[in-house]
């Protein structure tokens, strides 16, 4: 089963921003020429991206918090209680943010979550690692097929 070039252009970035990767190696398990990394990496404007997810998920979820208490706060202090219309759609937009982040697992934490089984398998018994390097693969490039 092959990817589509979109769902290869997502593959080789959730590798490229973990950053253990090359791009040689990047291009080879995406399927693509190490010239095609280059040109993603720089139409996609990776880099600057890789910098600006570098905020954890729990860090986000903090931030999402203390909004939605600034929000309320100012609701109980200014307003007696009773939010506007603007302030009751910001605590919607958070709330439904916050219980995303709490409740969903997207493909970075699935990826987050198989790297770190690789890299403990392969403490454990180096061979069977590479052998589960190769169904992880395959999972999450089906799990990318959903995702997109």
């Amino acid at each position: 089963m092959s990817l589509t070039a979109k769902e290869k252009i997502e593959y080789a970035w959730l590798l490229f921003k973990d950053g253990s990767y090359t791009r040689t190696m990047i291009a080879h398990k995406v399927g693509v020429a190490e010239k095609t990394i280059t040109e993603w990496k720089q139409k996609y404007n990776w880099e600057q991206k890789a910098k600006s997810i570098k905020q954890t998920r729990e860090e986000n979820l903090i931030s999402l918090h203390n909004q939605w208490a600034a929000v309320n706060e100012e609701i109980l202090t200014k307003q007696k209680g009773i939010p506007t219309s603007a302030q009751a759609d910001i605590i919607k937009k958070l709330s439904s943010a916050i219980k995303e982040l709490e409740t969903e697992i997207g493909y970075t934490e699935a990826y987050q979550v198989c790297r770190k089984l690789i890299l403990h398998i392969q403490k454990i018994d180096f061979e069977k690692s590479k052998e589960l390097i190769d169904y992880l693969d395959s999972f999450m490039q089906e799990l990318l097929k959903y995702e997109l």
